[in-house]
C-alpha cells in the first residue's frame, strides 16, 4: 500500500486545482452520515470517499467520441489526460457495478452503506491523513478567511478534504451485502 495525500495541485499547476469538500448550505445532515471525525454540524458534509484524482500525478488517458484522432492524442497531437471527478465518478460507478454483480441487485443510494461499512469493517477505507485542499484566496473577500487560504486539511477519520478515505475496492465489494430497503426519506 502506498501512502496517499489529499489532492491539491494548485502550486504545481499554477491554477486552483484541488479536491472539493465542505459543508452544504442547502442540505441538512442525513441520519446515516455519522462516524469517527464526521462533524456534528447539522449539515450535509462532502466528500464521502476519495479516489485517485490528480491529472498531473496519476491521471488517465481518455478518448471519448470526437476528442481523439490518433489513439489518445487530440488533433493538436496532445494527450487527453483526465483526473478529478471526471475520472472518479465513472470509476465509482464501475465499483458499484461490481457490487451489483456480486449482490445480484441494484443499490440505490450507496451512502448509508458506505458509512455503516466504514464503522464496522476495518481497512475498507484507507484513512488519508496528509495534505489538504486549501487554495489561496484574497483575504477579506467573501468566504475567504484572514489567512488568505480556504479549504480543509486531511486528518484522522472523516475529514472535509478526503471524506472516509480512499476506497479499498476488494474489501468494499466483498463486505457489501444486498440492500435493505427503507421508507426513510434520507436513505
Amino acid at each position: 500500500y502506498v501512502p496517499e495525500t489529499a489532492w491539491n495541485d494548485t502550486l504545481v499547476d499554477g491554477v486552483l486545482d484541488s479536491s472539493g469538500g465542505g459543508r452544504s448550505i442547502y442540505f441538512s445532515k442525513p441520519s446515516w452520515q455519522i462516524g469517527n471525525g464526521v462533524p456534528n454540524d447539522g449539515r450535509r458534509d462532502v466528500p464521502d470517499v476519495s479516489l485517485a484524482a490528480s491529472a498531473s500525478h496519476d491521471g488517465y488517458l481518455s478518448c471519448s467520441l470526437g476528442s481523439c484522432v490518433n489513439g489518445f492524442r487530440g488533433s493538436d497531437n496532445s494527450l487527453n489526460v483526465v483526473g478529478g471527478t471526471s475520472l472518479d465518478a465513472p470509476a465509482f460507478a464501475g465499483i458499484v457495478a461490481l457490487i451489483n454483480q456480486k449482490t445480484n441487485s441494484i443499490q440505490g443510494n450507496a451512502n448509508p452503506a458506505l458509512y455503516r461499512l466504514a464503522a464496522t469493517v476495518p481497512g475498507i477505507f484507507h484513512d488519508v491523513t496528509d495534505g489538504g485542499n486549501q487554495v489561496p484566496c484574497r483575504a477579506g473577500s467573501q468566504d475567504c478567511p484572514s489567512t488568505g487560504f480556504m479549504g480543509y486539511t486531511a486528518g484522522n477519520g472523516y475529514d472535509l478534504a478526503t471524506g472516509l478515505g480512499s476506497v479499498d475496492v476488494s474489501r468494499l465489494v466483498n463486505a457489501w451485502v444486498s440492500p435493505v430497503m427503507s421508507d426513510s426519506p434520507d436513505n
